[in-house]
């Protein structure tokens, strides 16, 4: 899928250590259809695989989620709630951003 030259540049919506949380923020995303990658100290790689580190959790660092800015605000609005999510401000935006 090809994207926007604007989106190229992904915005965190989420970094927690809580592994719960990012499987339900990544359940959500995905059945929303919204596109994201994941980064962060708190993720390991294995061979070909990439996972959080389940057995050390907050001694793992972070994980964070992070979707292009056109899907950063609905991605967040959705997420609220959840251990992590970047918390909107008063006018409903992220903060830091123009979103």
């Amino acid at each position: 899928m090809s994207r926007r030259r604007e989106d190229r540049k992904e915005i965190v919506v989420m970094a927690t250590t809580d592994e719960t949380a990012i499987a339900i923020a990544r359940s959500i995303l995905e059945d929303e259809g919204i596109d994201y990658s994941m980064g962060g100290s708190g993720l390991r790689k294995f061979g070909g695989s990439t996972f959080l580190g389940a057995t050390l959790g907050p001694m793992m660092g972070q994980a964070m989620l992070k979707v292009a800015p056109s899907r950063a605000r609905e991605a967040a609005e959705m997420l609220q709630g959840l251990s992590g999510a970047v918390k909107l401000d008063e006018d409903g935006r992220l903060p830091g951003t123009t979103v």
